[in-house]
């Protein structure tokens, strides 16, 4: 009996917390008409795979680079659509991204608080000396920004960003063409509002 009473007081408890979140519009920080402008540090991944005289070869290492987004906040539901321009590098190999980017921002009841969802897609460049072509840049995640100023924030972004890209070689009978996949896990950084 205890431990029912107990798991229906949980219940309530949540339930009525869970109220206190508005899916519906945007958090106090997120207004309609403000434009976001984000830059900040990213971390991820480098990973090479080729074959070059019949020998299959892999490559991992950390790759890092830096992001910046332009986002704006539309009228409902507490969404934003943008741009992202993404650099991220390893032994000197690096790739430029640039992708549409649309979020969204549930209203969690904290005044200067900003939690979001993300989706992305767009194009890589591959832009080392020896670069082949690019191809998708895509990505989904979730962050936060925090105000501590009227208009500047601190923010951070997990989730998993996805540049691919061919690199080849060029030398004759040697030629090989490196598929090359740049993942990007961790953004971290400052963002200025402009509001309306």
């Amino acid at each position: 009996m205890k431990k029912t009473i107990f798991i229906f007081c949980i219940i309530l408890f949540t339930a009525g917390t869970g109220f206190a979140a508005d899916f519906t519009t945007g958090p106090e920080a997120v207004q309609p008409g403000n434009v976001f402008f984000s830059f900040g540090y990213a971390h991820g991944t480098y990973n090479a795979q080729w074959t070059q005289g019949g020998v299959d070869f892999e490559e991992n290492y950390p790759a890092s680079g830096f992001a910046f987004s332009v986002d704006y906040v539309l009228s409902q539901f507490g969404l934003t659509i943008g741009g992202e321009l993404g650099f991220i590098m390893q032994q000197l190999r690096p790739v430029w991204a640039l992708m549409g980017r649309i979020g969204y921002h549930p209203d969690l009841g904290v005044p200067k608080l900003d939690v979001y969802a993300l989706a992305k897609l767009g194009y890589a460049i591959n832009s080392s000396i020896h670069a082949d072509s690019g191809g998708l840049a895509a990505g989904i995640g979730i962050g936060g920004r925090y105000f501590f100023g009227s208009n500047l924030a601190i923010f951070s972004e997990l989730g998993f960003d996805s540049y691919s890209v061919k690199e080849g070689s060029g030398y004759g009978s040697e030629e090989w063409v490196m598929d090359i996949k740049y993942r990007r896990f961790f953004t971290i950084g400052l963002t200025y509002r402009v509001s309306k």
